[in-house]
């Protein structure tokens, strides 16, 4: 259960990505990126690496299954909110 695992690890970027992955598997992408949202909310502002690691998640997902306009904007915030030179 992720949840579990979140709870015990909140910070762990590989588990807050394969709970979006479990979710795009089961045809759920507005859940897969509520995970994504939560798991920036929940990961620790030092945490710089994990966080990335969700951003990262967060724009393939929008590549895959999104818009042109939701790739923009998730890729906007990931510049804002993180090292844009990483991003």
């Amino acid at each position: 259960d992720f949840e579990r695992l979140l709870v015990a690890e909140p910070d762990a970027s590989h588990l807050w990505v394969k709970y979006m992955a479990w979710h795009l598997s089961v045809a759920q992408l507005d859940k897969a990126r509520a995970v994504g949202e939560r798991a920036l909310r929940s990961i620790n502002f030092r945490k710089e690496g994990e966080k990335r690691n969700v951003w990262i998640a967060l724009l393939n997902l929008e590549k895959r299954y999104g818009t042109a306009d939701t790739l923009a904007t998730v890729f906007r915030r990931a510049c804002a909110e993180g090292n844009a030179k990483h991003v």
